[in-house]
């Protein structure tokens, strides 16, 4: 796991994983509310708020708040956002392949099975 953070971080030095992580579940399911974004940023509420703020003063993301509840917010993707995941995507399959390529097609079918049933 080590051996794949090095290569993320060397391929995708302006996006962590957890970042890549909440805009590709904000990309699934536009205008998500933002405690839906705890899990696939393995995050705290506190840490999952710095992350948004990071990502929308970089002009990724933008939250709305919602006039009903004033405590819940919604997140979007902006245009720029929509870029740099579309950007990151394919180098994160790129890095994804090089790490799953140590294993071979029933390995890798069984690592993904593994990973599928521990998020489950």
């Amino acid at each position: 796991m080590q051996e794949h953070t090095a290569t993320w971080n060397y391929r995708l030095p302006e996006m962590t994983k957890p970042q890549y992580a909440v805009l590709r579940a904000i990309s699934e399911s536009p205008g998500l509310e933002q405690s839906a974004l705890l899990e696939p940023a393995v995050a705290t509420k506190a840490t999952l708020t710095e992350l948004l703020k990071r990502l929308e003063n970089r002009g990724w993301v933008a939250r709305t708040r919602d006039e009903l509840d004033r405590r819940r917010w919604y997140v979007f993707l902006t245009k720029d956002g929509q870029a740099a995941l579309s950007d990151a995507q394919h180098m994160a399959a790129a890095t994804d392949e090089v790490f799953l390529s140590k294993l071979d097609k029933e390995e890798q079918k069984l690592l993904v099975k593994a990973l599928k049933k521990m998020l489950d």
